[in-house]
């Protein structure tokens, strides 16, 4: 069973197969899902403001979704600068038993200062990152490893699993 990230707002078909992680406009929301073979496991709704949605009024529930041997937490795009979503997602990662633990981040970043190097800041370490973007102008989609590097490939296998991201590069 395949990963599949897409970026936030992604207007493009799904295969309904796998899992597939991406951010939508739902009630004017941009709600981050997770969806496996076509129906929705888990979502969130987007945070911060970015002029493009209505952000949540409710409490921050954190989104990590574990099968088999794989662990994901979802964070939508500008989110990841909020530590009152990030901490959350990262603390429940950390305390997962299972061997491999990605966090998804489906997003629409136009400013190409997130995520500049080639290495991630040190609380984004010790699982792979995920960047989906959608903007073609932003910072370039990745996977990262678990010690933050930025790999040059858009795929990682994990076991028997493709994690594929699915955004602009």
């Amino acid at each position: 069973m395949n990963i599949r990230v897409y970026p936030e707002y992604y207007e493009g078909d799904l295969l309904s197969e796998g899992i597939e992680i991406f951010g939508d406009r739902s009630h004017g929301f941009s709600r981050m899902n997770l969806q496996v073979s076509g129906k929705i496991e888990c979502f969130y709704d987007k945070v911060g403001d970015d002029g493009s949605n209505t952000p949540s009024t409710g409490a921050f529930i954190p989104c990590v979704y574990e099968l088999n041997d794989v662990a994901i937490g979802l964070v939508c795009c500008m989110d990841i600068n909020n530590p009152v979503v990030y901490a959350p997602v990262i603390e429940r990662l950390n305390k997962s038993l299972l061997k491999h633990k990605v966090l998804a981040i489906s997003a629409y970043m136009t400013d190409k200062s997130w995520f500049s190097g080639e290495s991630l800041q040190p609380y984004l370490c010790g699982f792979n990152v995920v960047l989906s973007n959608g903007c073609a102008y932003g910072p370039r989609s990745f996977i990262s490893d678990e010690n933050g590097l930025k790999l040059k490939s858009l795929e990682l296998s994990l076991g028997n699993r493709k994690l594929i991201n699915c955004g602009n590069t």
